[in-house]
C-alpha cells in the first residue's frame, strides 16, 4: 500500500560557540545539502593540490574562496586509519562540514 505524504523534510541545527578570534572549530557537522567536505584547517590536509582554486556557494548566495583540495586522515575507533578525499580548504569557514548527501 503506497501512501502520499505532503511534507518537506528539513534539518535544523543551532549551535552556540564561545571562542576568541584566533581559535578554530574542531568539530564536524554532517551535512546532507553540502556537495563537498570542507574545513578551515589546512594543517589537517595531506596530498593537497594548491593549483586547484575555486569558490563555494552557500544557500544564501554568498561565496567563499577555496585555496586547496586535499585528503584528510582520520583515526577510527578500532585505531585503523581512513582517508577522506576531496576535502576543500576554505580559510574563512566558521565550521567543518562533512558531506553525506
Amino acid at each position: 500500500m503506497k501512501e502520499d505524504f505532503d511534507f518537506e523534510l528539513f534539518i535544523l541545527m543551532v549551535t552556540i560557540t564561545v571562542e576568541d578570534s584566533n581559535s578554530k572549530v574542531e568539530s564536524w557537522y554532517l551535512d546532507l545539502g553540502c556537495s563537498n567536505h570542507m574545513t578551515c584547517h589546512k594543517e589537517w590536509l595531506i596530498n593537497f593540490d594548491a593549483a586547484k582554486k575555486s569558490k563555494v556557494r552557500f544557500a544564501n548566495d554568498s561565496y567563499l574562496e577555496v585555496e586547496v583540495y586535499g585528503e584528510l586522515v582520520i583515526l577510527r575507533k578500532n585505531r585503523s586509519k581512513a582517508i577522506i578525499s576531496d576535502v576543500l580548504f576554505v580559510p574563512k569557514m566558521k565550521c567543518n562540514l562533512l558531506s553525506i548527501g
